[in-house]
C-alpha cells in the first residue's frame, strides 16, 4: 500500500484529514508546536504518527521542497538522505531510463536528451535548461 506522508498543518490546509481513497495518508506532528493533527481513522487509512524528535523535529516539507527545487544536492542529502538526494537529482543512466517520464515531468530531464547526457553538453547551458524545465511546473502545496 502507498501512503502520503505530510505534516499536520499541510494535512489541515489541503483536507486530508478524511483520507485520500486508495493512497494512505500518515499524518507527522509538530509536536506542541505545531498543529493539531487530525484524529486517525484507520478505515480511511489515516494514521498519525508520533511527532518528530531531535534534528529532525526541524526538517519540514517546505525545506525539503525547495532543496529539490533549487537542485541543492547538499541540503536534499541533509533532509532526505544522501541515496534519496542521488536518486532525485543525480539520477544514474539506469534510472533515468526506468524513470524518464517521472525525471521529465519534475524538469530533471528537458526535452534535449544530449544536454542531459554525461559529458553532452549538459554543462550550464544543460543545468539552465532543466531549472526553466522544473521552473515551469509551479505547483500548489496541495498538488
Amino acid at each position: 500500500r502507498l501512503f502520503y506522508v505530510c505534516g499536520a498543518d499541510h494535512a489541515a490546509r489541503c483536507g486530508l484529514g478524511g483520507g485520500m481513497g486508495e493512497v494512505g495518508v500518515v499524518v507527522v506532528p509538530r509536536g506542541a508546536a505545531g498543529p493539531p493533527p487530525p484524529a486517525e481513522q484507520p478505515a480511511r487509512g489515516v494514521f498519525v504518527a508520533s511527532p518528530a524528535r531531535g534534528e529532525a523535529a526541524a526538517f519540514s516539507s517546505t525545506l525539503v521542497r525547495e532543496a529539490l527545487a533549487e537542485r541543492d544536492f547538499e541540503a536534499a542529502s541533509r533532509y532526505l538522505s544522501p541515496a534519496v538526494a542521488q536518486l532525485m537529482l543525480r539520477p544514474t543512466a539506469e534510472h533515468l531510463a526506468a524513470f524518464e517520464a517521472d525525471y521529465r515531468q519534475i524538469g530533471i530531464v528537458s526535452e534535449n536528451p544530449v544536454a542531459d547526457a554525461p559529458g553532452g553538453g549538459g554543462g550550464a547551458a544543460g543545468a539552465e535548461e532543466r531549472r526553466a524545465v522544473g521552473a515551469g511546473r509551479k505547483r500548489s502545496s496541495c498538488d
